[in-house]
This record gives structure tokens, C-alpha cells and sequence, in this order.
């Protein structure tokens, strides 16, 4: 039977790229979190037009494109979420079954590989959970009417 060892600077890095990298999707998740409240208000029903100029809408054209990227970029941050959080896992029980770590090495290195874990912890915007919600209801309505249609 092989033992592993540690190399600590090649783990260290890659803790380190594993921050960063959670930091930048922290930020991604903020960024879309915005994008989602300020498509919530692009969407939401048009005001009628004023004199002075065209109503909003107009913008309805954008309705389904911008739609179909909410889904699409939430979906994006969910498979990075996954990812990560399995790789995290993966290196947390190489932590623990490597011989010839101390303790104290081994809780440092766990305590930062949950903090980098829970930045890649997927939250799902309010505004989103709207729009999932209204999708679901629609799908169902349009099974409904389409098995009604059938029969």
C-alpha cells in the first residue's frame, strides 16, 4: 500500500486559486442577483405611454431573450457551484485520510476549505424564485390545456 504525502506549497496554492476563484464567484452571484432585480423591473407590467414619448412597452421584444439568459446564466452558476463544491469535497477528504499532518495543520487546512465552500454556495435571488415560480405555474397550465386538448 502507497502512503500519500502532502506537498503543503502545491496545496496551499491551490486553496489560494480556490479563494480567489470563490471570490470572483461571489461577485458573479452579486452582479446576477442585480441583473435579476433590474430585469424583474424591466418586466414587470408597462406603464402606458406618455405624450412626450414612447411607453416601455416597446422593450417587450427583449421579454423572452432576457428571460431565456436569467435561466441560462443561473444555470451557469448552479453547474459552477456543483463543481466546486464536489472538488472542495474531494480535497477535504484528502485532508483527512493523509497521514503525517498534524492536527492543528489538518484544522487549519478543513477551516479554510469550508470557508472557500461556502462561497461557492449557490443563492438564488428572490426575483428569480418569482420567475422559476410563474414558469412552473405556465407549464403546468399548458399540460393541463394539453391534455384537455387531447381528449
Amino acid at each position: 500500500m502507497s502512503q500519500l504525502r502532502l506537498d503543503r506549497d502545491k496545496f496551499n496554492q491551490t486553496i489560494n486559486r480556490l479563494e480567489q476563484e470563490g471570490q470572483r464567484f461571489d461577485k458573479a452571484q452579486s452582479d446576477f442577483a442585480l441583473g435579476a432585480q433590474a430585469a424583474t423591473g424591466a418586466l414587470s407590467p408597462t406603464p402606458a405611454p406618455s405624450a412626450d414619448g414612447c411607453g416601455i412597452g416597446e422593450f417587450d421584444q427583449f421579454h423572452t431573450p432576457l428571460h431565456a439568459t436569467l435561466f441560462a446564466s443561473e444555470n451557469e452558476l448552479k453547474t459552477v457551484s456543483r463543481g466546486q463544491k464536489h472538488f472542495i469535497s474531494q480535497l477535504r477528504e484528502a485532508v483527512s485520510s493523509i497521514e503525517g499532518v498534524n492536527e492543528a495543520e489538518r484544522a487549519k487546512y478543513l477551516e479554510r476549505l469550508a470557508a472557500v465552500d461556502g462561497k461557492f454556495t449557490y443563492r438564488r435571488p428572490e426575483e428569480m424564485k418569482e420567475y422559476v415560480e410563474a414558469y412552473a405555474r405556465a407549464r403546468n397550465l399548458i399540460d393541463k390545456l394539453s391534455q384537455w386538448g387531447g381528449k
